[in-house]
């Protein structure tokens, strides 16, 4: 993976009382915020992964990534991301973990990006039906904001991933 959110402590923003897109805080749906801060990013097309660990999120919200339970979407505000459900588990335990792979079409438009000397694709994971989740104890708010973000800026991968439906979300989540 070419870069990732591993050294802060909360890599995502969640906060139910802002007002949509940052918080939408309902008891069935989330939005989250994440940062990926590279230069110019928001301007290449390239593989998104998002992972979640067991520990912060349970496991039935892990199982439920993939049974229907949630609907998840990576949005912005202009169509750049695309997410077809792929994913990757890797069992470790109550540190077993989940990766999503996720597609981020490049924009020509100079207003993406946040800050003054360095650029940062916001990308704004949206969850629907958290309502259906067995939280197990574990605070929503931690799980939310612990899950890890990255990407691979990488052509060859993106196009195989494009036009192969290759998912790389394997090799993220067992690196």
């Amino acid at each position: 993976m070419s870069t990732n959110n591993f050294q802060q402590k909360t890599p995502g923003i969640y906060n139910p009382a802002s007002k949509y897109p940052f918080g939408l805080g309902s008891p069935r749906s989330a939005s989250i915020k994440y940062l990926i801060k590279q230069w110019n990013l928001h301007k290449s097309d390239y593989l998104g992964f998002l992972t979640f660990g067991q520990f912060f999120c349970g496991s039935d919200f892990i199982e439920a990534i993939d049974d229907g339970r949630l609907r998840i979407d990576f949005t912005d505000n202009r169509h750049v991301y695309a997410y077809s459900g792929q994913t990757a588990y890797k069992e470790n335990g109550n540190f077993s973990k989940k990766t999503l792979q996720f597609i981020a079409r490049g924009s020509d438009a100079a207003v993406w990006g946040a800050g003054k000397s360095t650029w940062v694709d916001i990308v704004f994971v949206q969850i629907h039906g958290i309502d259906t989740i067995d939280w197990q104890g574990k605070d929503i708010e931690m799980c939310f904001e612990k899950a890890r973000i990255g990407f691979e800026n990488n052509a060859n991968a993106y196009a195989e991933a494009v036009n192969n439906d290759v998912n790389y979300a394997s090799c993220v989540v067992n690196a």
